[in-house]
């Protein structure tokens, strides 16, 4: 059975073994009896800028930024770029139910709730007697 730590320590061999991108934003993974909770912090980017998929049994997190300042003062201009884009990859355990895995957008940090099937949910089991 894969838990939260297998699951972050295989995509990151995965994505190194890939090579990786030039830019791989920070993530964080966390697991519940229900779900993995995995977080990665997206600063400046916004929501039109991010896609996620999942291709057979991967998680798949690609973005791209472009920034453009112009600042006038004083008789000089002065314009800053900055351009990126990364792809992230994360395996998926047998235990998540990748058809109800729902993300969200907030405060520069991507959210993705991915929750198990019900049959590897822990349940109480009545005792007889």
């Amino acid at each position: 059975m894969l838990v939260a730590s297998d699951f972050f320590e295989r995509s990151f061999w995965q994505e190194w073994m890939s090579g990786g991108a030039g830019f791989a934003p920070k993530a964080g993974v966390s697991e519940g009896d229900r779900q993995f909770d995995l977080n990665i912090d997206l600063p400046g980017f916004k929501k039109d800028d991010l896609q996620v998929e999942v291709k057979r049994d991967q998680l798949v997190i690609k973005g791209e930024r472009r920034q453009e300042q112009r600042h006038d003062d004083d008789g000089y201009s002065r314009e800053e770029r900055s351009f990126g884009s990364f792809e992230r990859r994360f395996a998926l355990p047998d235990s998540v139910d990748s058809t109800n895995i729902t993300v969200d957008y907030r405060d520069g940090v991507l959210q993705v709730t991915l929750p198990k099937h019900e049959e590897v949910a822990p349940r109480r089991l009545e005792i007889g007697g």
